[in-house]
């Protein structure tokens, strides 16, 4: 019998609102047994206000802390995967959301991709744009969406 998923991919930028769909994926890894990839996406570093200079050091030591805050993000969330015994990697990626998630389901080989939604309609999905969205539109593999309670 061939397995539903051997690998779920499931995107998150750590937040209260991603929640839910952290517990639909853990919920699917243990009833499938599939591999469980967690994939952060490191945002770059903006332009300050102004004439956007910001000194090497000084961008250098941003995106050091961006990383480490990731980092430590991500080392909580593998750890309570693994208390539930979830097969569990972690990833910490670069580049734009949308892109950056759908290249990491990619080099998964990923069968499913779990991303939370904030369920954004009208002026401000367009001000906001979504994530989501964008991963459904360009994904390599089946995506579920999972509202956030907040919606």
């Amino acid at each position: 019998m061939k397995k539903l998923f051997r690998r779920i991919v499931f995107a998150t930028d750590f937040s209260r609102g991603a929640r839910p769909a952290m517990e639909r994926a853990f919920a699917l890894a243990r009833w499938t047994g599939a591999e469980l990839v967690v994939v952060h996406v490191l945002l770059p570093v903006s332009p300050l206000p102004g004439n956007g200079a910001v000194l090497p050091r000084l961008y250098d030591e941003i995106e050091a802390a961006i990383r480490k805050t990731g980092q430590k993000s991500m080392e909580k969330l593998l750890a309570q995967a693994r208390r539930q015994r979830i097969r569990v990697t972690g990833r910490l990626v670069g580049g734009l959301p949308v892109e950056a998630i759908n290249a990491a389901a990619r080099r998964a080989r990923a069968d499913l991709i779990v991303t939370g939604t904030h369920g954004r309609q009208g002026i401000r999905r367009i001000l906001l744009g979504s994530v989501a969205a964008g991963v459904v539109a360009g994904a390599p593999c089946p995506v579920l969406t999972v509202r956030s309670r907040a919606s």
